[in-house]
């Protein structure tokens, strides 16, 4: 079994340019984010509608034992390369874990390999971009847990590095993804999150994508929730889509309480849940903000009180 192990995660790692390092400290000891204006992260006019500054997440996180990116951890991957190609001059790492109960089901070896793979894994995302790493450094964390199953991306600006000075490019051909939000930046926000089979509730990076959301947009504007689920997920009876409800009612608590509008986060303009017909590994949640508070013409709806 963990010859057969050790094959698959080989398998996994692509090869690129960044320098492999490797340490046993917990990836909180070494993953130092900037701040404030020096931020390579913060991009400033950003926004929605309205003029404000957004963070991209500089962190992803994976399954146990697992170096996929699943569907939000790509979209944040993608992020995180949208903005390193508007960029020159900066020094990137990845610093990539694997937890210490994986440590403790796989062994050490086995386990530094599965923190290289999933540095491997961003660097491939980044690619499309033509986004290189400068280096990656693998790391064996005493923490248990889904927090210490990450990529972290850490950004140096260098002495000759620039912020954007244009907007962020993109692509109209070859978006990352179908459909999104383009902001002040040039920054392409996804419109969709994706939930874990059988769960409601918002990992990680989801969350991470809804606060970008809820930071790019004014608290007065409508935003719809459309949630899905599969056939006989949830445990319930043919037909059911009590599981897609309590998606959307988890996501509308979140964008609540990161300053929204209680009475503008509407469960979907078609009902806001669904079964799909079809089957699918992540069932997802589409966001829909409505375009015309975009350009401010705001509805009859209150203003938050």
């Amino acid at each position: 079994m963990r010859r057969s192990l050790a094959l698959v995660l080989c398998l996994l790692i692509v090869g690129g340019p960044a320098t492999l390092a490797s340490g046993d400290r917990s990836p909180g000891q070494k993953v130092q984010s900037a701040a404030g204006a020096d931020d390579p992260l913060l991009l400033s006019p950003a926004g929605l509608g309205i003029t404000t500054s957004l963070r991209v997440p500089d962190r992803l996180h994976f399954a146990f034992a697992s170096a996929q990116l699943d569907p939000n951890a790509w979209r944040i991957a993608v992020l995180q390369a949208q903005v390193l190609a508007s960029r020159a001059g900066d020094t990137t790492t990845l610093v990539c874990a694997a937890s210490a109960d994986e440590i403790a089901r796989l062994g050490e070896a086995l386990a530094r390999e599965l923190a290289a793979s999933r540095c491997r894994a961003v660097v491939e995302a980044y690619g499309r971009f033509g986004v290189r790493v400068d280096a990656l450094d693998q790391q064996l964390s005493p923490m248990d847990g889904e927090e210490a199953r990450i990529a972290a991306l850490i950004v140096m600006p260098g002495p000759e590095s620039q912020q954007p000075i244009r907007p962020l490019p993109l692509d109209i051909d070859n978006r990352p993804w179908p459909f999104g939000y383009r902001d002040h930046s040039g920054l392409y926000l996804p419109s969709e999150v994706f939930f874990e089979s059988e769960k409601s509730d918002l990992s990680p990076d989801a969350r991470a994508l809804l606060d970008l959301l809820a930071a790019a947009t004014s608290p007065e504007v409508e935003v719809y929730l459309s949630c899905f689920q599969r056939p006989g997920e949830g445990m319930s009876g043919p037909g059911s889509n009590s599981l897609a409800r309590a998606r959307c009612q988890n996501a509308r608590s979140n964008l609540i309480e990161h300053g929204h509008c209680e009475h503008r986060v509407i469960n979907g303009p078609i009902g806001g849940a669904s079964v799909l017909e079809v089957s699918v590994d992540y069932p997802r949640m589409n966001i829909l903000i409505d375009e015309t508070d975009l350009s401010g013409h705001l509805s009859s709806f209150p203003s938050c009180q």
